[in-house]
């Protein structure tokens, strides 16, 4: 999550229904993370004996410090935890806490630890995909979903949030010429008018997202249209793993799904999550050739400064670095 600050608006001015309508304006995941913030903020006073009435500007200015400091957050989610905290002191109709120490402690954590660079998942290319499906096999309903899963992402430049949003409606089958995605919830449609997203069809059959999708949906439980298209596993009393019809999976899960594959496919799954699928993708089509311009319709991105970040390195290497054929 980005440092912008969210700001919360009071609660209690409108009536109850409408005020559940404005509390829909923000991504679950960034309420999550709020509820998260505040949390933590509670268990540091806890902790201190601190009461919640009786924290002060130096109470939260030393609370961000520390723990950026022991590299437990970077300067942006100093960011976002005084926001979370503030914001939810203001739906209470209480004052914020934060102040001159809190803003002056951001700015220098900002200048001290800004430069470094951010830890990034590594990239799942086009290699290290194809490699990991094929070791994948095609009869077990759980290996179908996996497959269809980590295809899917992979093609769709999709994040976490909007693959185990997919629902079965959302899907739609334009075979020979791949199929389409609806996106109801994603993090750049900010007005939630739905985006589609293109599957193009694969040049071999067994490395194709919407092969994958049909394939998984013959064999999946339930599959209603209403029904989530990947749901979680668990296993039954006699220890076989079996795929629970509408359980929808978490985002979390993801990334042990892409590391135990990765494992039994002989490769080393250190350092790659979820992220790894959207940013293989985007760096991989970089490296292939295809326009920024392109690459950022299909990623989404509502700002071209944050595509660079994925395709920066990969550009240095593909034709355009000053000493390319010098050695």
């Amino acid at each position: 999550m980005s440092g912008t600050v969210i700001p919360f608006a009071p609660r209690g001015t409108l009536p109850p229904d409408i005020e559940d309508l404005g509390d829909d304006s923000m991504a679950e995941n960034t309420m999550r993370a709020y509820r998260s913030d505040w949390r933590a903020w509670r268990r540091w006073l806890r902790e201190r004996r601190i009461d919640l009435d009786e924290a002060t500007d130096e109470d939260m200015a030393t609370w961000l410090g520390r723990a950026v400091i022991a590299g437990e957050i970077v300067p942006a989610t100093m960011r976002r935890r005084q926001s979370s905290v503030d914001g939810v002191l203001r739906r209470q109709g209480l004052p914020p806490v934060s102040g001159p120490h809190t803003r002056r402690v951001i700015a220098g954590a900002a200048r001290r630890f800004g430069t470094l660079p951010r830890r990034r998942a590594k990239p799942l290319t086009t290699a290290l995909l194809k490699r990991t499906v094929a070791a994948i096999g095609t009869k077990r309903p759980l290996d179908l979903r996996d497959r269809a899963l980590l295809l899917t992402g992979w093609q769709g430049a999709l994040r976490s949030s909007e693959i185990v949003s997919l629902d079965w409606s959302d899907f739609a089958d334009m075979m020979p010429l791949g199929a389409s995605l609806l996106l109801r919830e994603s993090k750049g449609d900010r007005d939630r008018s739905g985006e589609v997203v293109t599957l193009p069809p694969a040049r071999d059959e067994a490395f194709c997202p919407a092969r994958a999708l049909l394939l998984f949906h013959r064999h999946c439980p339930g599959g209603a249209p209403e029904a989530p298209i990947f749901v979680r596993a668990h296993r039954d009393l006699r220890g076989r793993v079996r795929l629970v019809e509408d359980g929808r999976l978490g985002a979390r899960a993801i990334s042990g799904i892409l590391r135990r594959r990765m494992e039994a496919a002989g490769l080393d799954p250190r350092g790659f999550s979820s992220h790894s699928m959207r940013s293989g993708a985007l760096t991989s089509a970089a490296a292939a050739g295809r326009s920024n311009l392109h690459i950022r319709e299909h990623s989404r991105h509502r700002h071209s400064s944050t595509l660079d970040l994925y395709l920066r390195d990969v550009s240095q290497l593909v034709g355009s670095h000053p000493m390319q054929g010098l050695l």
